[in-house]
């Protein structure tokens, strides 16, 4: 399915151009170790810090909600081989909920070998699943139908907005096959 999952970027679509314009503006106002930088060198700092942006919003929906869905205590018990056999599928409904999601991706700037700056961005998300219906097999989601899906969020770098979405449907396909599945219960931290 990879490559066709709708990601974080397709929620908050940006231009290269415009996170560039955003974030030089940023840096050049408020940020300490920019002080001493010249202009060129900032301008193409901030260029090229907008032309990778992309690459952080890379990260799947469908993974986002199913690293929440894992931990919902009340699938826990589908993933019991003495209740549910292994080669028993169940299909799951989920009333409607929200996930909340978080994230701080960040972009090191190098200048040669010597790291200048760390500039770290703010994602914030809710995903609100109307009818979702998970099909769930030997303690793992195998399938979602995830119905109506909104989604709405911000991206900050600072005090900048750089991105702000409200109430928007987000297109999934009727069904996703997720093959080996994610299991149901989070791996125990070691």
């Amino acid at each position: 399915m990879k490559g066709s999952e709708a990601t974080l970027g397709d929620i908050f679509r940006l231009s290269a151009q415009d996170v560039s314009d955003r974030i030089s503006s940023e840096i050049k106002s408020d940020r300490d170790e920019a002080k001493g930088l010249p202009n060129q060198i900032l301008n193409k700092m901030a260029g090229e810090v907008g032309t990778r942006f992309g690459e952080l919003l890379d990260v799947s929906l469908v993974d986002i909600m199913g690293s929440a869905w894992q931990k919902y205590a009340s699938l826990w018990k589908y993933g019991d081989p003495q209740k549910y056999s292994p080669s028993e599928s169940v299909l799951v409904p989920l009333g409607e909920h929200t996930i909340d999601s978080k994230h701080e991706p960040a972009i090191e700037v190098l200048v040669g070998d010597k790291p200048v700056f760390r500039l770290k961005f703010n994602i914030e998300l809710a995903l609100k699943p109307k009818s979702a219906i998970l099909r769930i097999q030997a303690g793992r989601i195998k399938e979602i139908q995830p119905g109506e899906v909104y989604a709405e969020g911000k991206i900050k770098f600072g005090e900048v907005v750089l991105a702000e979405r409200k109430s928007q449907t987000v297109a999934f396909p009727r069904s996703i096959n997720l093959g080996d599945g994610i299991a149901i219960r989070p791996e125990p931290l070691l």
